[in-house]
């Protein structure tokens, strides 16, 4: 089981109440914590088949995209006149948006990975692949802000989980760990969206 911080307590750990554990569920209601989140996700229509069940269950490339297309669409109305970006392994209409939209891209070999779990890191990389599509920029501080795991964040990640973390979407799993390699269930992600969602219609 991986660990997952967020502005919330679920599954209470006393030493640190933001630290989830998750695994495979059947879960037909979000954890306590979550409810009032995924309920806005819900009114957003950010929320989409995939994600509207098993919410404790960690969200896959497909899954996370499919909610990342329907928060674009709420923002701004996706184009009519997208290039078609097709993957060998997904037919998928949204990953074929979020690809021409330049949110999302492939692993190598033309395929995209559907099933596989999405990271914290690349989570915030797409948020921040979104606001650079949408050309909204936010001022922030200019200081770079260290982590205990540093050395874990990808070089193609550090200046979204600086950025992202600046801006109060991402948070840390402690005061000073970020664990930019753990998995995202889909309430978590759920979450994370209504947050992007509300800084964007400030």
């Amino acid at each position: 089981n991986f660990q997952f911080a967020i502005n919330g307590p679920g599954n209470i750990l006393v030493a640190n109440p933001y630290l989830v554990k998750s695994g495979s569920s059947n879960a037909s209601t979000p954890s306590f914590w979550a409810i009032e989140g995924v309920a806005d996700a819900k009114e957003l229509n950010i929320i989409t088949p995939n994600t509207s069940h098993s919410y404790t269950n960690f969200i896959t490339r497909k899954e996370f995209t499919e909610v990342i297309v329907n928060l674009y669409d709420v923002v701004r109305e996706i184009p009519d006149d997208l290039p078609k970006i097709a993957f060998s392994d997904t037919t998928s209409k949204e990953v074929e948006i979020a690809a021409a939209l330049g949110l999302v891209n492939g692993v190598g070999n033309n395929q995209f990975a559907p099933n596989a779990l999405i990271t914290r890191e690349q989570i915030v990389t797409i948020f921040n692949r979104m606001l650079t599509n949408l050309d909204i920029t936010y001022p922030v501080s200019n200081d770079y802000v260290r982590f205990v795991d540093e050395s874990l964040i990808s070089d193609y990640a550090k200046t979204s989980v600086q950025m992202l973390y600046k801006l109060g979407i991402l948070q840390g799993v402690s005061e000073a760990q970020i664990a930019p390699k753990n998995n995202a269930t889909k309430e978590q992600s759920l979450i994370l969206s209504v947050r992007l969602y509300d800084l964007l219609s400030q």
